[in-house]
C-alpha cells in the first residue's frame, strides 16, 4: 500500500553546552568517544531522573530503567510482538500470535530497521543495550518465565510499536466493543496566557488507559521519567516497551495526546468464490502465506501448528463464514519512523519546530494538544487518514463492500488537510476524545471545511463537561486547573434528574420516591463520600447510559448539532425510568440495607499487596471528567481497572512548575514498593509535585546509580 511520501525529518539542532556542575560526580574524567556516562537518581516515588552526557547514554538509561521497574511486562510484550508467545508461555497465547502473523508485524519490523537514520539507529541500539545489560547484571530481578525472550533486539522495538499502535485499532474494529477498549481514552487541555491568571500557558495531560494486566495485558502501561541531557530536559510518560518519552514537557513546551475520532481503519466484506473473491467484473486470488505457530504444551514439549494467512488487496483477512470474508485495511502500516518522531517532538523548543516534526505523520491517530512558554497553544487531529472519495463517516465506520476498486483507497490526507488550530481567541483548547469541531468555543474548526467522511460530529457528555469547566471562569489559576482535573461531577445527572423527578411523581412507588429523595439530596458527583452516586450509576447503567451514550435511545432529546453543548437531555420513557428506579432501589436495599451508601464503600481501589481504598470517578459516558472504569469484584462491589493513569498539570512559569500522578504506581515489578503506591493519592484526589531540579530530587532521593554506556 503506497501513500504520501514521508517528509524528511528536520535535522537535529546542534547545541554546544557544558555539562552542568551537578553531573560532576558522574563525569569527572574525560569522556572517550566510545563511551558515555549517565547518572540515575531514583526518587521516593520510584521515578528515575536520568542525567546523561548525550542521547545515546540517555537511551541506554531509558532501557535500563524500564527494565528495572517493569521486567515482566516489558519482556512479555516483546515476546508477544514476536508472535512467539505461545512458544514461550503456552496455548493461552495462540490468538495473540495469530494476530501478529496476520498483520505481518515481524516482517514489517525487520524491513523498518533498514529505513532508519544511522544516528537515530544508534539510539535504539543503546536502548536495547540498556534492557539487556540490566537483565544480565540483575538476573534475580528477571522472572524466570520471561528470560527466554532475552536478548532483546531493535526489531522487537518496531514489532512492539506496531502491536501497541496498530493492532488494537484493527481488532477492535472487528470485535464487539469491550470495556477494555473503551477505557483507552483521554483528556487534554492547553491554556493560553490570556486565559491564565498568571499570564503563563498551562497544559493538562491525562490519558485514560487500562491499569495493570486486566486491559490488553499491560500493553498501554506508562512510566513516569525525567530524561536530561545538555541539550534537553524532558519530563513525562513513557509507554512500556517503546524507547523514548511520549507526552510531557521540557523547559520550553509540552504536549499530550488523546485518541481521536478520525477513522484510519476500514473493514471490507468480500464475496468468496473458487478463485478467491469477487473483484470488479471478475475474480482475484488471495495472497497466501504459510506460517507455523509453535505452542508449548503443559509438559514442556513444543508442538508446531501450521496456519495459513490470507491477504486480499485490502489487507489481512480476519474471518470467513457463509461465503463471505472480512478484511481490514489500515493506514498506520506506513509509520516506520514513529520512534524517531517521538524523540524529535520531545526536543522541540517552539510551535514551529513542533509542528514541523508532527507534519511527518508518523504517530498513530491521536489529537495532539500543545502549549509553550512563549504563550502559543495548538491542536491538531493527527494521523494518517485515508483519502476516501465517497460516503460519509457512518458508511465508513460500518462494514464496507469490498468487491470493487470503488471503495479501495490508497492515498492519505496531507498534514495541511487535517483539522488544526493555533492560538484561538478563547484562550483554550481541549479534547476529551470528541471530534475536532469542539476543540474550542466559539467553534473555530468547521466540519463543512473538511471531507464529510473525516469524523462524526457528536460531542460527548464528558467533552461537554470539559468545555463547561473551561468556560465558567474568565481566567484559571494552576490550582483551578488541578481541581477541575479531579472533577467527578456527572453531566448526565444534570441532563436527566429533572425528568426522573417528573417520572416518579407520575409513575413511581413509595420506594422509588425514597430513592428520588436520595438523588435530589446528592451532590451529583462520584467522590468517595458522595451519597446517591451508587444508586444513580446503577440506575443509569441499567437505563443504557453506562457504556456509550450515542447508542442510548433513552434520551428524550438526542444530541443536536444546532444545540451541541446542551443536548442530549431528558428521558423518553418516564414509566420505564420510574419502574427501573424502583427495581434498582430494591437491589440497593438488599445489598446495602440503605439507599444512600457512600460511593467509596462500594467502588474500590484494590491492588496487589493488600491495597483496598475508596475510589472516586466514573465512566466517561456518564459525563465524568475524571474517568475511572470498574468491573465487578469477587470480594463484592466494584474494582477499578482503568481510567486516569498518568496525569500531568504543567505551568510554563520560570521555572516550569508541574504536579503529577501515575495512578497505579511507577513500577509493575511484583517486588517493588512502587507497584500501587500512588493509589492513596488517587483516592484522596491529589497530585504530587514534579521534581526536576537536582536540589529537589536530592531532597527526595531514594537511591542513585552511575552507569557507563560503551558503544
Amino acid at each position: 500500500m503506497s501513500g504520501n511520501r514521508r517528509r524528511p525529518l528536520p535535522a537535529a539542532r546542534a547545541y554546544i553546552l557544558l555539562l552542568c556542575a551537578c553531573l560532576a560526580s558522574a563525569c569527572t574524567s574525560s569522556t572517550q568517544p566510545s563511551e558515555g556516562k549517565l547518572e540515575i537518581l531514583w526518587d521516593t516515588w520510584g521515578v528515575p531522573h536520568i542525567f546523561a552526557t548525550d542521547d545515546e547514554s540517555l537511551y541506554y538509561g531509558l532501557g535500563w530503567t524500564q527494565m528495572h521497574n517493569n521486567p515482566e511486562i516489558l519482556l512479555r510484550l516483546y515476546g508477544q510482538a514476536r508472535g512467539r508467545a505461545a512458544e514461550y508461555w503456552g496455548a493461552a497465547h495462540i490468538q495473540s500470535d495469530i494476530q501478529v502473523h496476520q498483520l505481518r508485524i515481524v516482517e514489517r519490523a525487520q524491513s523498518w530497521v533498514a529505513l532508519q537514520d544511522p544516528d537515530f539507529m544508534r539510539l535504539l541500539e543503546a536502548f536495547v543495550a540498556g534492557v539487556n545489560d540490566f537483565a544480565a547484571r540483575h538476573q534475580d530481578r528477571v522472572p524466570a518465565e520471561q528470560r527466554v525472550v532475552l536478548p532483546v533486539t531493535v526489531v522487537d522495538l518496531f514489532a512492539h510499536q506496531q502491536r501497541a499502535g496498530v493492532l488494537p485499532f484493527a481488532f477492535a474494529s472487528m470485535q464487539s466493543t469491550t470495556a477494555e477498549w473503551q477505557s483507552r481514552a483521554s483528556n487534554a487541555w492547553a491554556i493560553a496566557p490570556s486565559k491564565s491568571a498568571t499570564g503563563n500557558a498551562m497544559l493538562v495531560a491525562n490519558p485514560h488507559i487500562p491499569w495493570g494486566e486486566l486491559g490488553h495485558g499491560g500493553l498501554f502501561r506508562v512510566m513516569e521519567i525525567q530524561a536530561w541531557t545538555p541539550a534537553n530536559n524532558f519530563y513525562g510518560g513513557m509507554q512500556i516497551g517503546l524507547p523514548g518519552v511520549g507526552g510531557g514537557f521540557n523547559d520550553h513546551m509540552g504536549y499530550s495526546g488523546t485518541v481521536n475520532t478520525l477513522d484510519s481503519v476500514d473493514l471490507y466484506e468480500l464475496s468468496l468464490n473458487d478463485v478467491g473473491y469477487r473483484w470488479d467484473d471478475g475474480s482475484r486470488p488471495f495472497e497466501r502465506f504459510d506460517r507455523i505457530i509453535r505452542v508449548r504444551n503443559d509438559d514442556g514439549t513444543i508442538e508446531d501448528r501450521p496456519i495459513e494467512i490470507k491477504w486480499s488487496v485490502h489487507g489481512p483477512v480476519l474471518a470467513e463464514r457463509n461465503g463471505k470474508a472480512l478484511a481490514v485495511r489500515l493506514a498506520d502500516y506506513r509509520q516506520s519512523h514513529q520512534l524517531e518522531q517521538l524523540w524529535r517532538m520531545g526536543r522541540s523548543r517552539s510551535l514551529d519546530e513542533f509542528r514541523a516534526v508532527v507534519a511527518n505523520l508518523q504517530m498513530p491517530k491521536s489529537n495532539l494538544l500543545y502549549a509553550d512558554r512563549h504563550g502559543d497553544i495548538y491542536y491538531v487531529a493527527n494521523g494518517m487518514i485515508p483519502r476516501r472519495t465517497s460516503g460519509d463517516s457512518e458508511f465508513w465506520r460500518g462494514i464496507v463492500p469490498g468487491d470493487s476498486a470503488a471503495t479501495l483507497w490508497d492515498d492519505t490526507l496531507a498534514f495541511e488537510e487535517l483539522p488544526q488550530l493555533a492560538n484561538p481567541s478563547s484562550g483554550w483548547l481541549q479534547n476529551a476524545n470528541d471530534p475536532p469541531w469542539s476543540a474550542t468555543v466559539p467553534f473555530s474548526i468547521h466540519p463543512q471545511d473538511y471531507p464529510q467522511v473525516l469524523s462524526p460530529s457528536r460531542i460527548s457528555l464528558r467533552a461537554q463537561r470539559s468545555i463547561e469547566m473551561l468556560t465558567e471562569r474568565p481566567t484559571l489559576t494552576f490550582a483551578d486547573v488541578e481541581a477541575y482535573k479531579h472533577s467527578t461531577h456527572l453531566e448526565l445527572a444534570d441532563r436527566v434528574l429533572a425528568d426522573l423527578g417528573e417520572a416518579v411523581a407520575r409513575h413511581g412507588t413509595a420506594r422509588a420516591q425514597a430513592a428520588l429523595d436520595v438523588l435530589q439530596a446528592w451532590d451529583r458527583s462520584t467522590d468517595t463520600d458522595s451519597r446517591g452516586a451508587v444508586l444513580f450509576v446503577a440506575w443509569a447503567e441499567q437505563m443504557g447510559f453506562g457504556t456509550d451514550e450515542s447508542a442510548s435511545t433513552a434520551f428524550r432529546v438526542d444530541w443536536d448539532r444546532d444545540q451541541p453543548l446542551s443536548t442530549p437531555y431528558g428521558l423518553r420513557d418516564h414509566e420505564h425510568a420510574a419502574s427501573l428506579l424502583d427495581s434498582v432501589a430494591a437491589q440497593m436495599l438488599e445489598a446495602h440495607d440503605r439507599l444512600d451508601v457512600a460511593y467509596g464503600d462500594v467502588y474500590r481501589l484494590r491492588w496487589d499487596g493488600g491495597v483496598d481504598l475508596p475510589a472516586n470517578g466514573a465512566a466517561g459516558s456518564l459525563g465524568s471528567f475524571r474517568v475511572t472504569n470498574f468491573l465487578p469484584a469477587e470480594e463484592g462491589g466494584f474494582k477499578a481497572f482503568a481510567g486516569d493513569s498518568l496525569v500531568l498539570v504543567v505551568e510554563f512559569s520560570e521555572p516550569v512548575q508541574a504536579r503529577a500522578i501515575v495512578s497505579y504506581g511507577n513500577a509493575s515489578a511484583t517486588d517493588s514498593t512502587h507497584n500501587g503506591d500512588q493509589l492513596s493519592l488517587y483516592s484522596a484526589k491529589e497530585l504530587r509535585p514534579v521534581w526536576r531540579e537536582r536540589s529537589d530530587i536530592e531532597a527526595n532521593l531514594a537511591r542513585s546509580e552511575v552507569l557507563t554506556y560503551r558503544r
